[in-house]
């Protein structure tokens, strides 16, 4: 519970330089809090709760999901540590320095507290993550958990989180370019408005000169900015950051998906993306024994996909019902838009050979393939079309100045 959280500064001492550092964790107790120091590593020098607005502020503004370096150094510390014959506890403890996320890393140690100090079996102290991991993972660690694989499921998980990092990375690589051009773009006509036009409009004003629509557009603009500036600067600069944090959000919105879907290409790789993390994770939860309703439970849970998530609600509800994998998946075809005949065809060689693991398998990494083909393409086709939008900022601001000039220089003659 939330109200059982503190915030503890602790000073720790290298006991090789002896010099000091001071490290802040979120924990229930001080006990809590100093066994998140390795031992041996660094020694406790103090620990004192932290109160106040400061608490509070971390409390509300610190993520509670870990990011994908977290997960991946976590799950990868976890699978090197017990394939080394450490138990459990021991792989926890060294797991827990390299966390970042303040709730992850007081998830693990909730769960290294609940079974050394209180006794509680694995499979119930992994309930723990709920909070910070995705249900598909926690179902993984359970089945673990209660198989006694959990080495093998930790290496798994690393795996797949390698593999979804993978994708995204390439994804926003592809867009990093373009984006940086824009704000570029941007950035100079903001600069041209504030020095540039102000200094034009007042000499083309003095000479009484009739001004083009594109020169006039851009001094109302001046103005506009000039009067302004205290709040529409920080919207300008602040409301794409606020845009970016809040990207998830407006992605789950079935207008922002129907946007997207209005773009043949870009529909086919949004499918592609979130198909090929959907199959992934549910081959890997069918490795891991999970039932297959149960894994497509989660699969759904996986994606913010509308279409996806419905396709995989309802194919679990078919199989529930009595229907094979194949017919099931066939009744709900109709979510599957474009790439509808090639999966229900892998789906059907699946289950009638019953590989069906195998088959999700090689889908998830085609499609991977397909992804980074097609991110690669969208690079290309993104970056004309930016060079094009400022192209013609450039061409307005040069026509702006010189078609006054060309005014004014007739007027005067």
């Amino acid at each position: 519970m939330d109200e059982d959280i503190k915030l503890y500064k602790i000073v720790v001492s290298d006991p090789v330089s002896g010099s000091r550092l001071q490290r802040v964790v979120m924990a229930t107790s001080s006990a809590m809090a100093e066994s998140m120091i390795p031992a041996g590593e660094s020694d406790v020098v103090t620990c004192a709760e932290i109160g106040g607005l400061e608490t509070q502020l971390v409390l509300k503004l610190h993520p509670r999901m870990p990011k994908i370096k977290d997960l991946r150094n976590f799950f990868n510390g976890m699978a090197r540590a017990m394939s080394l014959n450490s138990d459990l506890i021991r792989s926890l403890d060294l797991a827990i320095a390299g966390i970042q996320n303040h709730y992850f890393r007081l998830a693990v140690a909730r769960v290294i507290e609940d079974i050394r100090d209180h006794g509680e079996d694995v499979q119930t102290a992994m309930g723990r993550f709920k909070d910070v991991l995705s249900n598909d993972k926690i179902a993984m660690l359970e089945a673990g958990a209660q198989s006694g694989e959990l080495g093998h499921i930790f290496k798994k998980i690393a795996q797949n989180v390698e593999k979804q990092s993978g994708v995204m990375k390439k994804v926003t690589s592809a867009l990093i370019y373009p984006a940086m051009v824009l704000v570029m773009g941007i950035v100079c006509v903001l600069v041209s408005s504030f020095t540039l036009f102000k200094q034009m409009k007042t000499m083309f004003l003095s000479f009484h000169a009739d001004l083009p629509l594109v020169t006039k557009i851009f001094m109302g603009f001046t103005d506009f900015l000039t009067v302004n500036w205290w709040w529409a600067l920080p919207v300008l600069f602040v409301s794409p950051l606020l845009l970016f944090r809040n990207m998830d959000k407006i992605y789950r919105q079935a207008w922002a998906q129907n946007l997207i879907d209005r773009s043949k290409y870009l529909r086919t790789l949004n499918w592609k993306i979130n198909m090929s993390g959907c199959l992934s994770g549910m081959s890997l939860l069918l490795s891991s024994n999970v039932p297959i309703q149960k894994s497509l439970e989660l699969t759904a849970a996986i994606t913010d996909h509308i279409k996806i998530k419905r396709f995989f609600s309802e194919l679990e509800k078919g199989i529930l019902s009595g229907m094979t994998v194949d017919e099931a998946a066939q009744k709900n075809s109709v979510y599957l838009g474009d790439e509808a005949m090639t999966f229900l065809a892998q789906v059907r060689l699946g289950s009638q050979t019953g590989n069906l693991e195998n088959v999700i398998s090689k889908m998830a990494e085609l499609y991977e393939e397909e992804v980074d083909e097609q991110v690669g393409m969208l690079s290309q086709f993104i970056e004309p079309i930016i060079l094009a939008v400022l192209g013609g900022f450039v061409g307005c601001v040069v026509l702006s100045v010189y078609l006054p000039m060309v005014n004014l220089y007739q007027k005067i003659l």
